[in-house]
């Protein structure tokens, strides 16, 4: 799996040897997805200097062809932004998971 975040450079995630690495979205490139060759790709819906829509425009650039997954804040309408993204790049398997609206499930 391969982490974007804000920042520079990359680093495993839970120390050396761990499948999961950090990547920051300013140094995303070919060699990197070449290095890991990710299953899955995961990211914020935003973060500093970037956003998922132009992590899944880099993504395809650079010839990755498999599953995105994108994390986000209670959102009004989830469907709505999964569906906008995954259009933008049929390319890529696009899921979104987002944490409840405040108050939802409550009496």
């Amino acid at each position: 799996m391969l982490l974007i975040t804000g920042g520079t450079g990359t680093r495993p995630i839970g120390g050396p040897g761990s499948p999961a690495t950090r990547c920051g979205f300013e140094v995303l490139d070919s060699e990197i997805l070449r290095k890991m060759s990710p299953r899955i790709v995961l990211s914020a819906l935003s973060g500093p200097g970037f956003d998922a829509l132009e992590v899944a425009w880099r993504l395809v650039e650079l010839g990755y062809r498999g599953s995105y997954r994108i994390i986000a804040d209670a959102l009004p309408d989830p469907a709505m932004v999964r569906d906008e993204i995954a259009a933008a790049v049929p390319e890529l398997e696009v899921r979104l998971s987002c944490a409840p609206q405040p108050g939802a499930g409550s009496i």
